[in-house]
């Protein structure tokens, strides 16, 4: 149950880092994947270190953890999280730049898996290839009437 706990801990922290500073490249939502899996897993192996140790049967332990994964973690995401502007969360947080609604939404739309970036290209393309279709008929209309 305490991996279920620190689970959803870090994928609300990582969750919440990508929505409300969505500034970053495309390629960070993969990286931030990975270092999830890699973070959750060494979390694991800490966790049952410390209930080997007995120290993990605690509960004042496991809240001290908790608290202390929360902060590094965080901590960690707004100080390395790449973004497009070169500034770092941290520093935009420090410059009392904080989320707002708006970058919130931003966020929430750019994580949008279900509106995949190849297919806003496909469907960019169409439209162009239609205008320019439109721009032959009407210059072989102009060039039969004359």
């Amino acid at each position: 149950m305490v991996i279920i706990w620190r689970f959803v801990l870090l994928f609300i922290l990582f969750f919440a880092a990508l929505v409300c500073f969505p500034e970053y490249p495309a390629n960070t939502v993969l990286s931030m994947f990975v270092a999830f899996i890699i973070l959750f897993i060494a979390i694991m192996i800490i966790s049952f270190v410390a209930t080997v140790l007995l120290f993990g049967r605690s509960s004042a332990f496991n809240h001290l953890f908790d608290l202390l994964m929360v902060f590094l973690v965080a901590f960690c995401l707004l100080k390395f999280m790449p973004q497009t502007d070169g500034v770092s969360p941290l520093k935009k947080l420090l410059n009392g730049n904080y989320p707002n609604a708006v970058t919130i939404e931003k966020g929430i739309k750019k994580l949008d898996f279900r509106e995949l970036s190849f297919e806003k290209e496909i469907k960019n393309t169409t439209e162009e290839l239609n205008k320019q279709v439109e721009n032959i008929e009407k210059i072989v209309t102009q060039e039969a009437h004359s």
